[in-house]
């Protein structure tokens, strides 16, 4: 693209990393340290395709009552989790293509799901699929977020999304809490 051979710009690239004048944000991927890009920008690089979802989303959209720290995405490619040296740790958790929608363009090249999406991303990748979460620690999680804050139109619409047997699995879940009426 540069028309410089690739040794040649990486050993210069290196040597702009280390005075300074970049940034290197993970391998093969630079930034200008005096017009950073948002994290959220840097995600969307990272790994093509995606959106942003899940506890970093729904953090965001202040439906979950504490602050996320790793950049949590859905892609379409392998799960892959990016620690870069100036802090952010991305996590990308793969997702059939059925399941890709639910998301909005926030302008710059980032998707990020509708928060109605983020917590069924959530309960689909870290309970149902996974079982990451216990039903426990799901309805710990619960409890933490402002449920009654989401469009609950677009709750049943997105879980009608999912088809069967998820959607009504995701029904139940959020049922239990008692705070969710679909």
């Amino acid at each position: 693209m540069t028309g410089i051979p690739k040794d040649t710009l990486r050993v210069e690239l290196s040597r702009l990393v280390a005075r300074g004048v970049v940034r290197r944000l993970a391998r093969e991927w630079y930034a200008n340290p005096f017009s950073p890009p948002s994290v959220e920008e840097v995600a969307m690089v990272l790994r093509w395709p995606s959106y942003v979802s899940l506890e970093y989303a729904l953090s965001v959209e202040s439906i979950l009552s504490q602050t996320a720290f790793t950049i949590t995405c859905v892609t379409l490619k392998l799960p892959v989790v990016i620690r870069t040296p100036w802090g952010p740790i991305f996590e990308y958790h793969r997702i059939s293509r059925r399941f890709f929608w639910g998301w909005r363009d926030l302008g710059n090249g980032v998707r990020a799901a509708w928060p109605e999406k983020a917590l069924l991303d959530l309960i689909y990748i870290r309970h149902l699929r996974t079982r990451e979460l216990n039903e426990e620690d799901l309805a710990s999680m619960l409890e933490d977020m402002y449920l009654e804050d989401l469009d609950m139109g677009r709750l049943r619409e997105f879980i009608g999304g999912f088809g069967s047997p998820y959607g009504e699995k995701m029904a139940a879940v959020l049922m239990g809490t008692g705070r969710v009426n679909l």
